[in-house]
């Protein structure tokens, strides 16, 4: 179970970003052995990461109805230093690829009390994923293992998205009941 934030009788907002750039880092930079000796790479390989998002709620009716609103962009642009064999380099297999992988994520939720025993909630999820050069199940943000080559690698992109409703009634001060509905799509391919 994950708890989704909502809104309450305040207006709240929240932004935040993080960006990462191959500019900022200096070489060496990993690399390989030959024969028993490090062999760093000239330069860093490409990596370029960007994240921002931010939510919103509040109140649709004070102390009745709430909404909240949160969206996450994630671009994610990359190489992998593959950890291959010189007898597999020798064969013409790149040890460093391009990967990237890009998550749009939004949720909308909205929350009504109705009386002082009930509340009932809706929230729809809807994440836009593309995962390019990827190694492992698709989806995954590029879990990408240093052994698996070009070759082995796939992209991955599609919707995944649900819609989940709950109603909690309050029995005492000691018990509640919940009934939820959730369904659900995940067409990643």
């Amino acid at each position: 179970n994950v708890i989704t934030k909502s809104g309450s009788n305040a207006f709240q907002a929240r932004g935040y970003g993080f960006v990462r750039d191959d500019n900022f880092d200096t070489a060496p930079y990993a690399g390989r052995f030959v024969n028993g000796e490090p062999e760093f790479l000239p330069e860093p390989p490409q990596f370029n990461q960007l994240r921002f998002g931010g939510y919103f709620g509040g109140p649709v009716v004070k102390d009745s109805a709430f909404f909240f609103v949160g969206y996450e962009d994630f671009d994610n642009d990359a190489t992998t230093v593959l950890a291959i064999s010189d007898y597999w380099r020798n064969r013409g297999l790149a040890s460093v690829i391009p990967s990237s992988n890009t998550t749009r994520a939004l949720i909308l939720k909205g929350d009504v009390n109705a009386g002082s025993n009930n509340r009932f909630s809706a929230r729809h999820s809807r994440t836009m994923k593309e995962d390019q050069n990827c190694s492992g199940q698709g989806g995954d943000g590029c879990n990408s293992s240093p052994l698996w080559t070009e070759e082995k690698r796939a992209t991955f992109n599609g919707p995944i998205w649900s819609v989940l409703g709950t109603w909690t009634s309050t029995l005492s001060g000691k018990s509640f009941n919940e009934m939820r509905a959730y369904y659900g799509v995940n067409k990643i391919r």
